[in-house]
């Protein structure tokens, strides 16, 4: 499975949240084959929407996801965050 999260940043606090996202993605990165982080191309404004990709996921991921986005306190920081789920086609 994969997971794909979105959510907005303010432009004004986007380098330090960066900072504290890529923390947060090398402390989950041994439970993901591949990791990212994405910002919408066309953005303008005050705001920008972010997208973290996690590859390759176990069906618990999720949970320690949001434990992590707790801990690193990213919820008081970004926008409502979105989980969507894919599974990969064979």
């Amino acid at each position: 499975m994969n997971l794909y999260v979105y959510y907005e940043v303010a432009v004004a606090d986007a380098a330090s949240i960066a900072v504290a996202v890529r923390t947060m993605q090398e402390a989950l990165a041994l439970a993901a084959s591949n990791v990212h982080l994405l910002r919408r191309a066309d953005t303008s404004g005050e705001r920008q929407t972010w997208m973290e990709i996690y590859e390759d996921v176990a069906d618990d991921f999720e949970g320690r996801l949001a434990a992590s986005v707790d801990a690193h306190e990213l919820s008081e920081r970004t926008g409502a965050r979105h989980v969507e789920r894919f599974d990969v086609i064979d």
